[in-house]
């Protein structure tokens, strides 16, 4: 199957280019594309965007055949949060699938079934895409900082989970001090501060800083 053929190769690191030409051409008729399933159509985006392999017309395709009515809704978290970041990462203008990713996202109950890998990946998509600037961007990004900011939430969450995150709020300057309050009691409680390797150090500083907020000096990265 083109899906899992496409994943494959780009999960080894393998990635020939007349090979994914061949995946890109086939999976690109609109016609074969309607009988994808939701993980098919989010596996292919994955596999071109990491492969990063152009491929605008797969796309576009997979982008008409994901706002088909109900395609989006059948998604699980990991589907949407894998699909806002393949698109993002190859940089593939879609405001209406990221519109509608937002609108899916944010429907009652989604955000808290998303893993901490996927609010961080659909945090990094959004701050990466064109879509960034939208009153839906800055309405999702205010859901994404409540939902981490829940008891407990952030101890789940890998190191670089929070380093990608706080990145993602920084880049677009979106307010979330009670978020970045949070971050740093959490990098605190686990220690990591004394850890941080000089780029990880760097990253925290400029997102501190770029979000305007002010490390308490018990918690400084200098």
């Amino acid at each position: 199957h083109i899906s899992m053929l496409s994943w494959a190769y780009a999960r080894m690191g393998h990635t020939p280019a007349p090979l994914f030409d061949a995946l890109a051409a086939a999976a690109s008729d609109r016609r074969k594309l309607t009988s994808f399933t939701k993980q098919g159509l989010s596996v292919v985006a994955w596999a071109f965007a990491s492969a990063q392999h152009p491929a605008p017309a797969l796309f576009d395709a997979l982008a008409h055949e994901m706002l088909r009515p109900g395609r989006l809704q059948a998604f699980s978290e990991y589907n949407l949060s894998i699909t806002a970041w393949a698109f993002a990462k190859a940089a593939h203008a879609t405001p209406e699938l990221f519109a509608a990713l937002a609108a899916e996202l944010m429907r009652h109950g989604r955000l808290p079934e998303c893993s901490p890998q996927n609010l961080a990946n659909t945090a990094w998509a959004f701050a990466k895409s064109e879509y960034a600037e939208s009153t839906a961007a800055a309405e999702l990004f205010d859901a994404l900082a409540a939902e981490m900011c829940q008891r407990g939430r952030l101890r789940a969450f890998e190191p670089h989970h929070l380093l990608t995150s706080a990145w993602a709020f920084a880049r677009t300057r979106h307010a979330a001090p009670a978020l970045f309050d949070a971050f740093a009691r959490e990098m605190l409680r686990r220690g990591d501060l004394e850890r941080l390797n000089g780029l990880d150090r760097d990253s925290w500083s400029w997102a501190f800083e770029r979000q305007g907020t002010i490390l308490p000096p018990t918690l400084s990265l200098t």
